[in-house]
């Protein structure tokens, strides 16, 4: 496995997660406007970062994103299991569904929701996320301190690029 670094933006656009989470939005969403359709895609794309990192780190269960999104039913509706699990542990603001009003509701193609996770994990992803945490999202500058003894490097994600910056 390879450290997560910058060249994890590489990963993300070489796969086109975000501009395929996008495309399926926007197509199965016509109700939303492009702002809407962005604040989705970069929070699903934290979200998802978020736990993938806690699966590699062991605080939460190895593959259980995969798992939710490969089980029977609409993959994007069985993450938010995980989501209301994430939001009671770590009450960050990142997974509040109380005030996220669009992704809930939202329809995404299993397809798409399936690639975009299953290409988090090895083979396809050969990045190591237990050394990383997220950082400076609006929603988690108050849970930080939380979450500061798990990570050791700090990603700034600001959509559509991602930052990377050591901690030193």
């Amino acid at each position: 496995m390879v450290r997560l670094d910058t060249s994890v933006a590489y990963q993300i656009r070489r796969y086109g997660w975000s501009a395929k989470l996008a495309v399926s939005i926007s197509l199965r969403n016509k109700d939303l406007d492009e702002d809407e359709i962005n604040y989705a895609v970069q929070l699903t794309i934290d979200r998802l970062i978020f736990l993938r990192i806690a699966e590699d780190r062991e605080i939460e269960p190895y593959g259980q994103l995969r798992a939710s999104v490969n089980q029977k039913g609409e993959g994007w509706q069985n993450l938010f299991y995980n989501f209301r699990s994430a939001d009671e542990k770590y009450n960050s603001g990142l997974f509040d569904l109380k005030k996220d009003r669009i992704t809930p509701g939202l329809t995404v193609d299993n397809k798409v929701i399936k690639t975009i996770v299953n290409e988090m994990y090895y083979p396809d992803c050969p990045y190591e996320f237990s050394d990383c945490w997220l950082m400076d999202h609006p929603q988690m500058k108050h849970s930080a301190g939380k979450i500061n003894s798990f990570f050791q490097i700090f990603i700034v994600i600001i959509f559509p690029v991602i930052h990377y910056f050591s901690h030193g």
